[in-house]
């Protein structure tokens, strides 16, 4: 069904822009960041996971009124960027974006493994986006636990170093995906995508729209990686 498809744009390094039923937000714009412009786009909020210029940059983002209010609901997760409980990098926001039925987790720069609070709370998202180029964040096996101790059904890699994009310090999301067992590799050829529930002759499930207008439908049971390409 239209009204319930989310669109989601990545944006480089670990910034989203999520557009649903006429209303759009952006999570952790950026500035500074090697091989990418900084952010400027419009939407009507802008949130951040911790106040790093590589997260925080809000000028890169002119609000904009939209009618009716936030279709989103949100939930913050307290965690910290770093394994000292933020004593060398401070706090982080794990942050869930619900609409339409679809939840959304945004780990930020979450830099340390999951307590049982944590990963109870973090648990079952739809699809979630999670750091995986270390030095400031978890590093590829440690993003790996998080995700099999929390089960999105979709998991999208960000903050990480391809190319000439990227901290030169993080590395690639190559040593995420070869820690990460027992789930599907797509990649996408872009950086934009839909997400909807469809079945309405049985149990929902989730539909990713993909560029080239492929679809795929993910049943209750399929776990999935989704490679990105920026959009710049």
């Amino acid at each position: 069904m239209e009204n319930n498809r989310i669109t989601v744009t990545w944006l480089g390094h670990a910034c989203f822009k999520f557009e649903y039923d006429g209303h759009s937000l952006v999570t952790d714009p950026f500035r500074d960041v090697p091989g990418l412009p900084d952010v400027k786009t419009r939407a009507g909020e802008v949130f951040a996971s911790h106040g790093h210029d590589d997260h925080a940059y809000f000028k890169g983002v002119k609000l904009v009124k939209e009618p009716g209010g936030s279709p989103f609901k949100t939930t913050d997760i307290p965690s910290f960027h770093d394994e000292k409980r933020g004593a060398l990098r401070g706090e982080n926001t794990i942050r869930r974006f619900e609409a339409g039925g679809i939840c959304i987790q945004h780990f930020g720069d979450i830099g340390h493994p999951l307590n049982e609070q944590q990963t109870e709370a973090a648990s079952g998202a739809d699809i979630a986006m999670i750091p995986v180029g270390g030095f400031f964040t978890v590093d590829g096996p440690g993003a790996a636990e998080i995700v099999e101790a929390t089960d999105p059904k979709i998991v999208i890699p960000m903050h990480y170093r391809k190319g000439d994009v990227g901290y030169e310090v993080i590395s690639g999301r190559e040593p995420f995906l070869e820690a990460l067992s027992g789930r599907k590799v797509i990649e996408a050829g872009g950086g934009t995508f839909t997400v909807s529930l469809s079945g309405e002759n049985g149990p929902e499930k989730l539909e990713l729209g993909l560029p080239g207008g492929k679809t795929v439908i993910v049943n209750e049971d399929d776990r999935y990686v989704l490679l990105l390409e920026i959009e710049k």
